[in-house]
């Protein structure tokens, strides 16, 4: 998470606010040096954060760890030059009470206009079968033949991309 765009969704109740949904975007940008200074100091008690933050993926993005079918998408990505800067937005949660209020798609949409203003020109994501109606209508299509269990998660999610070319217009 040391290369991600981070973004929380929270409810205010008057001087008390309360994290209700959350979502990033990991990019395959250079780690951010004060970002990983930050998680360092949070994580080093906990061995498995620790073992993330000193282990990044070593293709830039976890979907192109998870899946072998990627691989004509990865030598597309960093034969290019410069290498096509790429995102994975990932994590959208949102806390069960406050689901069907459209934080989720708040959420989204923001990842969407940061991800375009970070300069991300390819935009992935992996997530459940359940999920795929909801981040189509943000304009994600299935990559096809990309299904399988994911790095981390160990369930069967479905790949997707931003519909190619959208971000970078």
């Amino acid at each position: 998470d040391t290369h991600a765009i981070h973004l929380g969704a929270f409810i205010r109740n008057g001087a008390q606010e309360t994290l209700v949904g959350t979502a990033r975007v990991v990019t395959n940008d250079p780690p951010t040096t004060s970002l990983r200074e930050i998680l360092m100091r949070l994580g080093y008690s906990d061995p498995i954060a620790m073992r993330r933050l000193n282990d990044p993926y070593r293709l830039g993005l976890p979907i192109f760890q998870s899946h072998n079918a990627m691989n004509a998408i990865i030598q597309e990505v960093y034969r290019s030059k410069p290498p096509q800067r790429c995102g994975e937005l990932s994590r959208v949660i949102v806390e069960s009470k406050f689901r069907g209020n459209g934080i989720s798609q708040l959420l989204i949409g923001e990842a969407l206009s940061r991800s375009k203003a970070h300069g991300i020109q390819r935009l992935f994501l992996e997530c459940l079968q359940l999920h795929v109606p909801l981040y189509e209508k943000h304009g994600f299509d299935r990559i096809p033949g990309v299904v399988g269990p994911v790095v981390d998660v160990y369930r069967t999610m479905t790949a997707m991309e931003f519909r190619h070319g959208a971000l970078a217009a």
